[in-house]
C-alpha cells in the first residue's frame, strides 16, 4: 500500500518504527515493521540530505565553521577541571543565549551574504517539509501487536498511517 504524508511526518515516524523493533513481536509483525522501516529509511536520507547546505566549500562557510566552532569553545560547560563537558550533541553550552547572539552578530557583520543564503537556505528546508511524499507501507494489524502495546508509544500523527 502506498501511502502519502508530508516529509516533516517522517522523522517521528521513523522514530516510531525503531521503538517497535526493540518491542517482542510476532514474526509477521516484525516482518512489516522492517519492511516499513527500510522505506521509511531512504525517505529519512533523501530528506537529511537535501537539507544539507549546499555550499560548505566556500571561504565564507570556512570562515563560519571556524567561528562557530571558536565560539563553542568559548561557550563550553566546563567539570571541575577545567575540560568542557560533551554529550551526543557536541559541546555543551554554558550559555546558549549569549552562543547564539555572538555568532548571529558576527554573521551580520562580518558576513551578511552568507547569513543571507543561511535565511533563504532555512525558508527552502521548512518549505520542502511541508510538501507531501509516497512511501511504500506493508499493513501492520492492530490485533497483530502485543496486548500490552499503547498505540499513544508511536506517537501522533504516525499512529494514524502506520498501524492499519
Amino acid at each position: 500500500m502506498q501511502i502519502t504524508v508530508k516529509k516533516k511526518e517522517v522523522f517521528p515516524a521513523y522514530e516510531a518504527l525503531q521503538r517497535l523493533e526493540k518491542m517482542s513481536l510476532a514474526r509477521n509483525l516484525a516482518y512489516a515493521v522492517e519492511k516499513n522501516k527500510a522505506h521509511v529509511e531512504s525517505e529519512v536520507k533523501a530528506i537529511q540530505a537535501a537539507q544539507r547546505f549546499a555550499d560548505t566549500e566556500s571561504a565564507a562557510f570556512k570562515a563560519y565553521e571556524t567561528k562557530r566552532k571558536e565560539l563553542a569553545e568559548k561557550y563550553a560547560e566546563r567539570d571541575d577541571t577545567g575540560r568542557r563537558i560533551e554529550n551526543r550533541q557536541g559541546i555543551r553550552l554554558a550559555n546558549p543565549i549569549a552562543y547564539e547572539q555572538e555568532l548571529e552578530a558576527w554573521l551580520d557583520s562580518d558576513m551578511p551574504l552568507l547569513k543571507v543564503a543561511f535565511v533563504r537556505h532555512e525558508k527552502e528546508v521548512k518549505e520542502l517539509l511541508e510538501t507531501d511524499t509516497q512511501i511504500e507501507i506493508h499493513d501492520m494489524r492492530l490485533e497483530d501487536f502485543p496486548v500490552e502495546f499503547r498505540p499513544e508509544v508511536l506517537g501522533i500523527p504516525v499512529v494514524h498511517w502506520i498501524v492499519v
